[in-house]
């Protein structure tokens, strides 16, 4: 009899807790079956509409950096050209400047050499010994200069002559 009551209490409980369970899940179903598959589709569209948003957005930020990119390298191509152009150009000065019969020597406003040509430095090693430096003054080259230089910056004509005599 006491086995009897064991398995009379065991059913008893197994039916309340069903009831129990069954009871608080009506109450707490947050809703039906086709409720549920409704919002997940509206939350999918939803999802898709602004994936299209962040998809067109991306696209329109890739095709910005592109035309950027673009932009970039025909500016370095012109830039590249016109670099090029300036090269053949400072080539082509610099062989009519190193052709000339005459003496061309370019000083800066503190009478320091920056470029000369061979016909220069050639006459210099004639006058003095020794050839023509960048950097040096042009008064080292030209002794007592130092007056015509100052006439000649402040935009005064200025003659300078020298005889020369063959050391022959």
């Amino acid at each position: 009899m006491a086995e009897r009551g064991n398995n009379a209490s065991f059913l008893l409980g197994f039916l309340v807790g069903g009831l129990t369970g069954f009871a608080l899940g009506v109450l707490f179903a947050p809703q039906p079956g086709s409720a549920t598959r409704e919002q997940l589709m509206a939350r999918t569209e939803e999802l898709r509409s602004r994936m299209g948003d962040l998809s067109q957005r991306a696209r329109a930020t890739a095709e910005e950096a592109v035309e950027s990119a673009r932009a970039t390298l025909r500016e370095a191509a012109e830039q590249a050209r016109a670099e090029a152009a300036l090269r053949r150009s400072e080539a082509n000065l610099r062989a009519i400047f190193n052709s000339s019969l005459q003496s061309f020597v370019l000083v800066d406003r503190d009478g320091v050499v920056k470029a000369f040509n061979r016909t220069a430095d050639e006459w210099a090693r004639q006058l003095r010994g020794r050839g023509l430096e960048e950097g040096e003054r042009i008064q080292e080259f030209l002794p007592g200069t130092a007056a015509g230089f100052a006439a000649a910056l402040r935009g005064e004509t200025h003659r300078l002559e020298y005889r020369v005599r063959d050391r022959e």
